[in-house]
């Protein structure tokens, strides 16, 4: 992706007493914190605390700011929402008009002055009220992950519930191996280490950061997995949603019965890495390994059969036929190689969008994995035809022989077909 943000251009600075103080100036109320990635933020103390990423060291901006500031504070007041629990962000865009959203820092969720749908904002469909609440959970604390800085921390509380919270993530995933839970056994365990060394510090910017994060993963796998609702997800395997395009059958068996069953086994597979379009990537990369696994120990099998086909060329019953195993088996060595070329950069971190990515964009919208699935499949498609063409070469190699050998030893034994003649 191509960063929209403005590049910075360096130059070189005299060392002297100014640099030691800020060159800059902000209006009144106004303060500037860093998030722990280094993103600088704006955070102005009026009647209804404000956070903003743009640039308030632009006087037009601060003055822009400070307008729509007053204005949604205004409406606030009359929608009659507690002043002392809300926040706002706002970004000011190039033609100064005011993108917004507001926090409700006691029910932890986002909330706006105008009546909207989610699709009219950008949100994701919901099933039910209770699932839109967890939707806005989501994004509450995506909000505090970027602004940690200037509200003096979170409680303990907050940190306990979430270390409970892992603590059944890792039983879970102990006790079940169809766990709902996005991550890994083992990035779950790390997780669970981490969030336990943030007590007795949850007011550090970088500790409100890190909990903030950890608890947007979990309200992002609870709004997947519907926790809470009527037909909530128990394990990865459970699908809950209605399939808008079911998949079709046409190829299925086609493939299947080319590939001796082999892509079958993969589309079943890859099904289960995909229920209802979710993917945990952890699952992708294990599943990505044993392929890789499976590919390169074809490159033994298939290059030792080409080696025989030296030997056996002239002696075989058919040429031609010979020929056609030896194109599977270079078929099978090639296949395999361009495959493990191909996909062994998805295994380089297991968490890595880049293997969601690989799946999602495979998807066929009417044959799901079908295609896909024969297509990993050919190295050990063209391996077992190889097979059937040279074990039909080499039966039909003993069956001259087993001739030559009655011819020989008992000529008689030879059945002689006669034909009837006419005078």
């Amino acid at each position: 992706m191509v960063s929209t943000y403005p590049r910075t251009q360096l130059s070189s600075l005299s060392i002297d007493v100014a640099t030691h103080a800020s060159p800059t100036y902000l209006p009144p109320q106004w303060s500037v914190h860093v998030q722990p990635e280094g993103k600088p933020y704006f955070y102005h103390t009026g009647e209804v605390a404000t956070v903003t990423e743009s640039w308030l060291y632009t006087p037009e901006i601060a003055t822009e700011a400070e307008k729509w500031i007053n204005h949604l504070t205004t409406r606030i007041k009359e929608k009659g929402m507690d002043l002392a629990n809300a926040e706002l962000y706002i970004r000011i865009d190039d033609d100064l008009d005011c993108l917004y959203y507001g926090v409700d820092k006691r029910d932890q969720v986002l909330f706006w002055v105008e009546d909207y749908d989610t699709e009219d904002i950008g949100l994701k469909s919901v099933a039910s009220p209770s699932h839109l609440r967890t939707l806005l959970q989501l994004h509450f604390w995506e909000h505090i992950d970027r602004f940690p800085a200037h509200f003096g921390g979170l409680s303990e509380d907050t940190l306990l519930k979430l270390i409970d919270i892992f603590t059944h993530c890792r039983m879970d995933h102990i006790t079940s191996v169809t766990a709902t839970f996005t991550y890994s056994r083992a990035d779950t365990a790390a997780l669970s280490k981490v969030l336990r060394d943030c007590r007795g510090r949850t007011r550090e910017p970088e500790i409100v950061s890190t909990i903030a994060r950890a608890w947007h993963l979990v309200m992002h796998n609870r709004f997947h997995n519907h926790y809470g609702e009527e037909t909530p997800r128990l394990d990865i395997s459970m699908s809950i949603w209605e399939d808008e395009s079911p998949e079709q059958q046409g190829y299925r068996q086609l493939f299947s019965s080319l590939s001796f069953g082999k892509s079958e086994k993969y589309r079943t597979m890859l099904n289960s890495l995909f229920v209802d379009k979710y993917v945990y990537s952890h699952r992708v990369h294990a599943f990505v390994h044993g392929l890789l696994k499976e590919w390169k120990e074809q490159y033994l099998p298939s290059f030792f059969m080409l080696l025989l086909h030296v030997a056996f060329f002239f002696m075989s019953a058919s040429q031609i036929i010979t020929a056609i195993s030896a194109a599977c088996f270079s078929a099978s060595l090639l296949t395999a190689f361009a495959l493990v070329q191909q996909h062994e950069g998805l295994i380089d971190d297991r968490n890595s969008p880049v293997a969601v990515d690989w799946i999602s964009d495979r998807v066929s919208a009417t044959h799901k994995f079908q295609k896909l699935a024969l297509a990993l499949s050919l190295p050990n498609t063209f391996f077992n035809w190889g097979l059937v063409f040279f074990f039909a070469t080499f039966i039909g190699i003993i069956s001259l022989a087993v001739l030559a050998f009655i011819a020989v030893t008992s000529p008689n034994a030879i059945p002689s077909i006669s034909f009837p003649t006419t005078s």
